[in-house]
């Protein structure tokens, strides 16, 4: 099966700002009817905050959508940041799966690093 590749998330404070404008609100506005505080809605549109379950929901019944909206465009957002992390856990998944890893560390048969690249080089030698 191939691999799927998501969507490019964009930050959903960038919506919530949309919104806001539509609706001629003030952060402030939302704050209020959503029950959080300001400071709050301000670090969730700027992105310095993740959207909680619990903000989805203030957000979502705010603006006349589901929270789950709310909480899968954060995921979407928070994976795509994610996109560009190296892929040393897989790397390293496999090395462990081809040698015995730890072992070899134990025994001092290959030194002990948590750079991916030192272990794969030391591994081969």
């Amino acid at each position: 099966m191939k691999e799927r590749i998501p969507a490019e998330g964009f930050l959903p404070g960038d919506l919530i700002k949309e919104e806001l404008e539509a609706r001629g609100w003030a952060q402030e506005d939302l704050a209020e009817i959503s029950g959080r505080t300001t400071t709050t809605v301000n670090e969730i549109i700027t992105g310095k905050r993740g959207i909680t379950i619990d903000s989805a929901k203030g957000i979502g019944e705010a603006f006349g959508t589901s929270a789950q909206f709310w909480l899968n465009m954060e995921s979407a957002y928070r994976l795509s940041l994610e996109k560009n992390r190296p892929e040393s856990i897989s790397r390293k998944a496999a090395l462990y799966s081809a040698a015995p890893i730890r072992a070899m560390i134990k025994r001092n048969w290959i030194e002990n690093s948590t750079n991916i690249d030192v272990l794969e080089e030391e591994q081969r030698l």
